[in-house]
């Protein structure tokens, strides 16, 4: 049996599923984005007024394999925040 003879149309039960399961994957990414954004609204100010705690924290909540090359710190953007990266 061929591809073309095996193909069978998807339900609409099915159909409905898929829509359900889409919106629900891309109402978590906008919960994501939203909450990146908020990171990033503030944490400026509080990187440049936190103590050593607060900046190691800031660093790893943001970021990833930091490496340090001739006194730069470089960050690896984490998944929510590469967006923000690319726009800003």
């Amino acid at each position: 049996m061929s591809a073309a003879q095996s193909y069978r149309p998807l339900r609409a039960d099915t159909l409905e599923e898929l829509l359900r399961g889409a919106g629900h994957r891309i109402e978590k990414w906008l919960e994501s984005q939203e909450k990146a954004l908020t990171v990033a609204c503030t944490v400026r100010d509080r990187f440049r007024g936190g103590d050593a705690e607060t900046k190691k924290e800031i660093l790893h909540s943001v970021g990833s394999n930091l490496t340090l090359t001739d006194k730069i710190l470089h960050v690896q953007a984490l998944e929510p925040f590469l967006v923000l990266q690319t726009v800003l």
